[in-house]
């Protein structure tokens, strides 16, 4: 099994979209409820994996950049990124919603599931194209 931890429904709604693009791929989907959480999701996860499944973290890095928090909580990821073969960290600059939307437009799409579903499958070509997606998909299929 692969684990999948995002921040919030946004990017829980998205990633799971793009995911059932891809012939074979099961991913599941945890959501954190906001960055602060992640680690301990992913500890959680991570105690009671099986040796052949992996764990993402896939979130902002506009997080990494608000306060000396995020930068020890950047260090503390990567660090469990390059220990960990089955573990691996993601971050969509600024943000994962620029696969969907651009940077002025309106945000209420984002308190609407379906609204969301609609953007990622109007983009879809464009977003399999992006490297980060491409890595996580990657990653998911090793």
């Amino acid at each position: 099994m692969v684990y999948c931890i995002v921040e919030g429904q946004t990017d829980a709604i998205i990633l799971t979209t793009i995911f059932r693009r891809i012939e074979g791929l099961e991913v599941k989907i945890i959501i954190s409820d906001g960055f602060p959480s992640m680690p301990a999701v992913a500890r959680t996860i991570m105690s009671f994996m099986e040796r052949k499944d992996k764990a993402m973290i896939v979130c902002d890095q506009d997080n990494f950049l608000r306060d000396g928090y995020g930068r020890d909580m950047f260090g503390f990821l990567m660090r469990g990124a390059i220990n960990n073969p089955s573990f691996q960290l993601f971050t969509f600059n600024p943000n994962i919603d620029y696969l969907v939307a651009s940077s002025d437009e309106e945000r209420g799409w984002k308190r609407n599931s379906g609204e969301i579903e609609k953007k990622v499958n109007e983009h879809i070509e464009r977003i399999l194209k992006d490297e980060t997606v491409n890595k996580i998909i990657g990653f998911a299929k090793q």
